[in-house]
């Protein structure tokens, strides 16, 4: 971003202004491409290095990476340009025009600020449905959670997420066949999310559970509880010693931890099975 930026205020404007239009788009977009993938590669690479996967080309263009980078650098470049054609302006003692410029330049961001508030405030009211609950209720522990009445006397499959982990993502393309296999039985499937650092953090969770479809109970957890569940993980996993992304743990009937690393849904029949001797 920074480099976008830079480049636009100091080197890339001057081609604007010669009127050399098709130099500064290509050179913009360039650009643009340069700081996408190497910020893409960066993220791409780091998730490939926590999850232990294979590094593919592909991911490079994963939707959530996508989602994630591309958005705010096309608004650095649009920031880039507004603000670099005000200095220009300010240096040129265009007051007139830098006047207009700087009127519906705030007005376009207050536009845009307000349209995405609206956006924010209305996916903040999903609620769920008759399959998709939420716990709302703030606990210190997954011990506390798991004595809840809807869990008594079934199997617990857990999942720690987060909204914006796409291993996480690709595992939720295998829960339905998971949950088919197993309709009918004592089961009960609770999702926990982390806190991420985006600003709308839990807009983000809340979007991706109806996007995604995820039938359970659902716990965006504090940072209190997700200290515990991951010192329980790792206090019982002595060959863990990373807080990584997905993981599943399973509860008995008795509200018991007795797996803090299960089988991921991608497994197939490995994850059924072992789901199965607890019922």
């Amino acid at each position: 971003m920074g480099a976008i930026f830079f480049a636009n205020l100091y080197f890339l404007f001057s081609l604007f202004q010669k009127g050399q239009l098709k130099s500064y788009l290509l050179l913009n977009l360039f650009l643009l491409a340069i700081t996408y993938f190497t910020s893409a590669f960066l993220y791409a690479s780091w998730m490939a290095d926590v999850f232990k996967n294979k590094f593919l080309v592909s991911h490079l263009f994963h939707p959530t990476i996508v989602q994630d980078s591309l958005p705010l650098l096309v608004f650095v470049l649009f920031f880039s340009f507004i603000y670099a054609g005000i200095k220009h302006l300010i240096l040129a003692r265009k007051f007139i025009l830098l006047k207009k410029i700087t009127f519906y330049s705030v007005a376009l961001i207050f536009i845009i600020g307000a349209g995405f508030f609206i956006n924010m405030q209305l996916d903040l009211k999903y609620k769920g449905d008759q399959q998709t609950m939420f716990i709302e209720q703030q606990y210190q522990s997954l011990d506390e959670v798991l004595q809840l009445p809807q869990f008594r006397s079934k199997v617990v499959y857990i999942d720690l997420w987060y909204s914006s982990c796409s291993p996480c993502i690709q595992e939720f393309q295998h829960l339905v066949s998971l949950k088919q296999q197993l309709k009918g039985e004592e089961i009960a499937y609770l999702y926990l999310a982390r806190e991420t650092s985006h600003p709308n953090s839990r807009q983000r969770w809340l979007n991706a559970v109806k996007k995604y479809n995820l039938q359970g109970w659902h716990i965006y957890m504090s940072k209190p509880l997700e200290q515990q569940v991951w010192k329980t993980i790792l206090g019982n996993q002595q060959d863990s010693t990373t807080a990584a992304y997905p993981r599943y743990l399973l509860s008995d009937k008795n509200g018991n931890l007795v797996s803090y690393d299960a089988k991921r849904p991608s497994t197939g029949k490995e994850v059924v099975a072992q789901i199965k001797t607890l019922l």
